[in-house]
């Protein structure tokens, strides 16, 4: 099924929704601070990768990990999941980090890996939208949005 709306983020507008989701996250991670809690980053390959590292820095979380997953042909999203990579998860209370929440399939996923995660996104769709504790913005589930980190050929 073809998207019916086309969104497109520009560098400076996902950069600048990066830093509002680090300011959301910021009470959340003092109080796992407060509790002893190791904090890493974990993003979901390869939307996640960006706004991690974002993240990171406005976060000031060193520790970063991947869990690599892929649900996606072109703008198809297939039936299966096929794990890649998982993150290494011990011994550390992780957020997941990724760029959109669609369906929730892929979230869904990486919640399972790690299941006491907190989870979030920058934009996030209805389907998944109960999927992460923080995102942003909402976007309708017929919008595909247009990082400016990936390129497509389906345009």
């Amino acid at each position: 099924m073809e998207p019916a709306l086309k969104k497109y983020v520009t560098w400076e507008e996902a950069q600048t929704l990066c830093y509002q989701l680090a300011d959301q996250l910021q009470p959340v991670i003092e109080a796992e601070r407060a509790k002893g809690e190791k904090l890493g980053l974990v993003a979901i390959t390869r939307g996640g990768l960006v706004p991690t590292a974002n993240l990171a820095a406005k976060l000031d979380i060193r520790l970063i990990d991947t869990v690599c997953m892929s649900s996606y042909t072109g703008a198809q999203q297939s039936e299966t999941m096929t794990l890649i990579k998982k993150a290494s998860v011990i011994g550390h209370k992780w957020i997941i980090v990724d760029d959109l929440v669609d369906s929730g399939k892929t979230m869904r996923f990486a919640k399972e890996l790690m299941p006491d995660s907190i989870t979030c996104a920058i934009y996030a769709k209805p389907m998944g939208k109960p999927l992460v504790s923080h995102y942003i913005e909402d976007v309708p589930q017929d919008t595909w949005i247009m990082f400016p980190w990936e390129q497509y050929d389906f345009d």
